[in-house]
């Protein structure tokens, strides 16, 4: 059995042939995430029934993710990748006329392939995961292949930040969101990377005020909710440049040091002194008035700062899920022991 995947032109309806398994492949398969990187370049997530697959196109590099193994582009995947990410062909209007035209008799040479046609668009590359995983696991598989990406494609980062970023996604606790690292690894404008990372401290500016009122009033909430009812119903927001030295002071003081000295500062490089520049690059970044001048230091050094701030945030993110942790784990004592004492003690832990 078999079926016919439909492609519609100016001149007539082409329908290509397929077997059957890849006609239920293009049935089937559902895009769950997916990028865009200009024009060409694009990495997706793909499910297929109990399988899952990471396809790239437009990549230089080859595609070799862990627990994965690669497969052989198929007539169907490749018609499927190419209709649901909408890659541009690289070859001129007439060559593509020459491939895709009919003969005397109607046929085409894509009426019986329609791998064919994969010769005019930039690579397709696909692996097979071994099984499916979480959103927050697709987005890690991503920035490694954008890693190995960047590497061969001449991007400004060194090896040593490419590093950083892919343990820096691996190693963080689930609420830092890494799908903003996904969509600037590609970018040659380090200024980019440089204000995804300082989002990561932005969105735990909120944590010592909150988390404070929190155990001040013993409510239940977490500081993530508490926090956003204070913006929303009160429209309240920490003191930036306060925040930021709250956020930095819950890192480690080797990496605070570290990103001290990439901004220049010479001497002792504590939170407070470190919070000025790092601050004060921020707003030249954001800000902007005409007649501004925003060139920045010529000492800086992009990947030495941007592998600073990645110590930084896995240091912080990982105080602050700990401490989470062990807010849970006191709330879990305490509730096992109000339940102790209202039943006199019958219930026993180690029963």
């Amino acid at each position: 059995m078999s079926g016919r995947a439909v492609v519609e032109g100016r001149d007539r309806t082409r329908r290509i042939w397929l077997s059957r398994y890849d006609y239920l492949v293009v049935e089937n398969a559902v895009k769950v995430k997916a990028y865009h990187f200009g024009r060409y370049r694009s990495v997706s997530y793909w499910e297929l029934k109990d399988t899952a697959y990471v396809a790239t196109i437009g990549f230089d590099s080859d595609l070799q993710l862990a627990d994965s193994g690669p497969i052989d582009l198929t007539s169907a995947m490749f018609l499927l990748l190419a209709a649901e990410m909408g890659p541009r062909p690289r070859e001129s209007a007439t060559y593509v006329a020459n491939l895709i035209g009919a003969d005397r008799s109607g046929n085409s040479p894509v009426d019986k392939d329609g791998l064919a046609l994969s010769e005019l668009f930039p690579r397709f590359q696909c692996v097979q995961l071994r099984h499916k995983i979480s959103e927050p696991d697709v987005e890690r598989a991503f920035i490694s292949a954008l890693s190995d990406e960047a590497e061969v494609s001449g991007s400004w980062m060194e090896e040593g930040l490419r590093r950083k970023l892919v343990t820096l996604a691996r190693s963080v606790p689930t609420m830092m969101p890494t799908g903003p690292l996904v969509e600037v690894l590609l970018d040659q404008d380090p200024r980019s990377l440089f204000m995804v990372l300082y989002r990561y401290l932005e969105g735990v500016y909120a944590y010592k005020a909150s988390s404070d009122l929190r155990a001040e009033l013993k409510v239940d909430a977490s500081w993530i909710e508490l926090a956003r009812s204070l913006a929303g119903s009160l429209k309240w927001r920490p003191r930036e440049f306060e925040a930021l030295t709250h956020v930095l002071n819950m890192s480690s003081a080797e990496s605070v040091a570290k990103l001290g000295w990439s901004l220049g500062i010479e001497g002792d490089a504590t939170a407070e002194r470190t919070a000025h520049p790092l601050y004060e690059m921020r707003n030249r970044l954001v800000h902007y008035s005409l007649g501004d001048a925003r060139i920045l230091p010529e000492h800086l050094n992009w990947n030495d700062l941007c592998a600073a701030l990645c110590s930084v945030i896995e240091s912080v993110y990982n105080v602050i899920a700990l401490q989470m942790l062990e807010s849970a784990e006191a709330k879990l004592a305490i509730s096992q022991a109000d339940v102790d004492q209202a039943s006199g003690g019958r219930w026993n832990r180690n029963a």
